[in-house]
């Protein structure tokens, strides 16, 4: 039997004739013809090699190893089996193996340049960025075409911190190839850190004009259109990406995100209950979810969703602050400082949890320990409960000190304005604190039925477009006790009832402010030039009420009554105004008060500072109303 002559070699026709299988596509029959050829010639470094790259083609990788490790014995100083066994070891996911077979390609070839811009991509892989920027750079020393390479150069450099260099890597690898949807997509978010949003956009866009389903750039889009607070356009955005990628864990969790923040609350809640399911291990999204039931009162769950992220993260910092303040709402005050405690000892500067802790260390009495959290947290209402807490242990000259600093750098500080109108009737003293300085001067009582008429009429058909908006009873972060409060700005809803209200409040506020207007208080003479309504609807029942509270998020505060019980007692249902809140301690029992029993159609304005309360009432009936801020604009888009 003949043996193959090992020294001999294929014809060239032979060989050409299987180039051209390769090149026609026809990769199954090319390796038939390339092991038939074998048989005769197989120490033969042309068709090993062709073979080898017709196994890698077809993604037979097993094979393909063996196979260059074939042409490489043949050949020891074949640079491009050592290249092509580096891009097998980067698609395997074996980093560390494709860099050591780069290493050996370049060894041989100093001047191969894809081979530098691929080891550049297997260092960056495993974090290793500086390095995979020397490789970068050197490929593109040697082939300054390359636009892969400067697009995974800007990766690295903004891996690095190097932002502005990264932007001008993606802007170099976009004039060699401009229609590459992922260079578009990462110059957005080098242009984001950068704080260039509406260029952000501009790139995210571009990406999605080249690449319609990619749903990783239409949730970047969706998280920068989020950032600007256009929570609508983003959860569009979001739910894009989503459509495209059903299992997209990340944007179902920002898409609950944006329904938090539009005040869709249990919509929110179906989101991250999505991300989760999708991605159990997913702490932020079980961290979101916690905050939004608690928002719904469903304490016991967001306790839960706490523990199950603590279970992933044991050092999750945010997740015990939720802890804490599931637990607080449910008034476990020493519970919630166990949880603000262990947040702080992983991160000592999180200024929410000092502040949390700081309330409720204030509720529990013990006011030296609030202090020093209130001063870490270093919020415009921690600095204030810092004040109520130098009220509370009769630490005068620090209170002063204190208020001086804030009449100084912070003159509309609404929970600063409660307690020094407070502290001042105690002391017998004059409100140094400028922004209202007699709260109970500013009330005024209109009833609008005339503006609204028959009002009888519209407020049913008001009532009839708020039914469509979802409500919480007894929300915790609320004051309402037996009734429901809607979520979110009851004024974007944009119907014509809830507009027609909106018109006749803002024109009976701009009167307000024509009554007002030779007052000095900042409250007055500091208007906000940009202000807008923030309102929701209270439904309460036989013997419900609400607690004594500010609003500290308004400026100017009111409400409308559109049903009251009928034949009450002056006491039942009235709603009082008063100097005294949050349990602040008497020392003169004669505090000055405003009690009002409303009727139907009655128009309350006051300043968002002013402490007030309601009355329960006893007939089985509804009381409804509108509440509403005039806020700062920033403030009046939640």
């Amino acid at each position: 039997m003949d043996q193959p002559n090992s020294s001999a070699k294929p014809t060239p026709s032979s060989v050409e004739a299987l180039m051209g299988l390769c090149r026609s596509g026809d990769l199954a029959g090319a390796e038939a013809r390339a092991r038939e050829l074998l048989r005769d010639f197989p120490d033969d470094f042309a068709l090993n090699d062709i073979l080898a790259g017709i196994l890698a083609g077809q993604g037979r990788f097993q094979e393909a190893i063996p196979a260059y490790g074939k042409v490489i014995e043949i050949k020891p100083d074949h640079g491009e089996a050592y290249f092509a066994l580096g891009n097998i070891a980067l698609y395997l996911g074996t980093p560390h193996e494709a860099i050591e077979n780069y290493r050996k390609a370049l060894d041989i070839t100093p001047g191969f340049g894809q081979a530098h811009g691929n080891l550049g991509t297997a260092l960056m892989g495993i974090g290793r960025d500086t390095e995979a920027i020397e490789s970068f750079t050197k490929a593109l020393e040697l082939a300054p075409d390359l636009a892969e390479a400067h697009g995974n150069l800007g990766i690295a450099l903004r891996n690095a911190g190097r932002t502005e260099e990264a932007v001008s890597s993606f802007r170099r690898a976009l004039e060699y190839e401009p229609e590459v949807g992922e260079t578009h997509n990462n110059l957005g978010a080098a242009m984001e850190e950068l704080g260039r949003r509406d260029e952000a956009i501009s790139c995210y866009g571009a990406a999605i004009a080249i690449m319609p389903a990619y749903a990783e750039a239409h949730c970047n889009l969706a998280n920068a259109l989020a950032k600007g607070g256009q929570h609508q356009e983003a959860a569009e955005s979001y739910q894009t990406a989503i459509e495209i990628k059903p299992d997209f864990a990340e944007a179902h969790n920002s898409l609950g995100v944006s329904l938090k923040e539009m005040g869709r609350l249990e919509d929110a809640e179906a989101s991250f209950e999505k991300a989760v399911a999708i991605k159990p291990d997913f702490v932020h999204a079980h961290i979101n979810r916690a905050a939004v039931l608690r928002r719904l009162g469903k304490l016991e769950d967001s306790v839960t969703s706490c523990r199950t992220a603590l279970r992933h993260n044991p050092r999750s910092a945010q997740a015990y602050y939720n802890l804490g303040a599931a637990v607080q709402l449910d008034g476990q005050l020493e519970a919630a400082v166990d949880g603000y405690q262990k947040a702080l000892e992983i991160k000592p500067d999180f200024a929410d949890a000092h502040a949390n802790i700081g309330h409720a260390f204030q509720d529990l009495g013990r006011f030296e320990e609030a202090i020093p959290h209130f001063e870490a947290a270093a919020s415009r209402i921690a600095k204030a409960r810092a004040l109520e807490c130098c009220f509370a242990l009769g630490r005068v000259e620090d209170y002063h000190k204190r208020l001086d600093e804030l009449c100084r750098n912070d003159p509309t500080n609404i929970w600063a304005a409660g307690i020094s109108a407070f502290a001042a009737h105690q002391w017998e003293a004059e409100n140094p604190y400028p922004f209202c300085k007699d709260p109970l001067d500013f009330i005024t009582i209109e009833n609008i039925k005339a503006d609204l008429d028959p009002f009888a009429s519209f407020s049913a058909k008001l009532i009839k477009e708020i039914e469509g908006v979802r409500t919480v009873w007894e929300p915790p972060e609320n004051t309402t006790v037996n009734g429901y409060h809607t979520l979110g700005n009851l004024f974007q809803m944009g119907t014509p009832k809830v507009t027609a209200l909106q018109n006749v409040i803002s024109r009976r506020i701009e009167a307000y402010r024509t009554v007002y207007a030779d007052r000095t208080d900042t409250f007055i003479a500091q208007w906000p030039k940009h202000c807008g309504l923030f309102g929701w609807h209270i439904r309460i029942l036989k013997d419900g009420y609400q607690e004594s509270h500010i609003h500290p998020s308004g400026w100017l505060s009111g409400v409308i009554y559109l049903e009251m019980p009928e034949n009450l007692d002056p006491d039942q249902g009235a709603i009082t105004f008063t100097l005294h809140g949050r349990d602040y301690p008497i020392l003169n029992q004669d505090i000055p008060s405003f009690r009002h029993s409303p009727k139907e159609g009655d128009l309350v304005l006051f300043p968002s500072s002013l402490f007030h309360y309601t009355s329960p009432f006893h007939a089985d009936a509804e009381r409804q109303c509108v509440a509403f801020d005039l806020c700062p604009a920033d403030e009046a888009s939640g």
